[in-house]
């Protein structure tokens, strides 16, 4: 079976939805979009901690 493409290139069925590059292309970009949003996230409570911490002491 080929790797590209939405059909088989021996018989030319339709592949499985999870066969296709297109789908893997899409679950990589909605993963990797999730991890962003959690270390931006992280990054800005840490900020805001700070900020308060700093606001607390002076």
């Amino acid at each position: 079976m080929r790797l590209s493409g939405h059909a088989c290139g021996r018989c030319s069925s339709p592949k499985h939805l999870f066969q296709r590059p297109s789908i893997h292309v899409a679950v990589v970009s909605v993963v990797a979009l999730a991890a962003g949003v959690l270390v931006l996230n992280a990054i800005a409570t840490d900020i805001t901690e700070i900020a308060t911490d700093q606001s607390d002491a002076g």
